[in-house]
């Protein structure tokens, strides 16, 4: 199950009330759009990261442990959990000098954008439970190491499901609600958002 947490506030960061906090306020009088645009788009840039959405993730691990063949008894374990995972766009490497295209007579600017990505994912520990646990014959019980290896595939679980996840696509989105008024606040009649290819890793 996944819940998106923050889908309001980037909803609400396309309105003008923003937008001055973002460095992306009317421009000066003589300023031209390119400089405006290029102060509006630094400014967002110098965080570095730019968080457009954030999803909580429950997650139910199951563990099953048979032993060996000498071992009498079996062990099973249900874990419920929550991760929390923040998908937005890694400005590290974002040049507004070559990313952004402004054609002051068309009023138009282009703007091309890193790729979405999964910037964190946490899984609390104070935020996971046992559900059920059962212990049969001889065996112990399940020891912390176990379980923090348990979850650590769970988290790997739920890191394969991102891209089934829509988390991209809606960073994607957001990050054009977000742009797209700020920039046709400062005059622009056209905006264009673009995305780069994904850095294969």
């Amino acid at each position: 199950m996944k819940t998106n947490l923050t889908l309001l506030k980037w909803l609400l960061a396309a309105g003008i009330g923003l937008l001055a906090a973002a460095g992306c306020a009317s421009p000066d009088a003589g300023k031209s759009l390119t400089d405006a645009a290029l102060q509006c788009i630094n400014q967002v840039s110098s965080e570095r990261q730019l968080e457009l959405v954030e999803y909580e993730i429950h997650k139910i691990v199951k563990a099953s442990d048979k032993g060996a063949w000498y071992t009498i008894g079996d062990r099973k374990l249900l874990l419920t959990c929550k991760a929390y995972l923040q998908g937005g766009i890694d400005l590290t490497d974002f040049n507004p000098l070559t990313d952004v295209i402004v054609d002051e007579e068309r009023q138009a600017i282009s703007i091309t954008l890193p790729c979405p990505t999964l910037l964190s994912m946490d899984m609390p520990l104070q935020e996971v439970e046992v559900a059920d646990e059962r212990i049969t014959g001889l065996r112990d019980d399940f020891e912390m190491a176990e379980i923090n290896k348990i979850l650590r595939l769970g988290e790997q679980q739920i890191l394969d499901c991102v891209p089934a996840l829509g988390l991209i696509d809606e960073a994607k989105q957001n990050a054009r609600l977000f742009f797209e008024p700020a920039l046709k606040h400062l005059g622009f009649a056209s905006v264009y958002i673009s995305f780069k290819q994904p850095v294969q890793k």
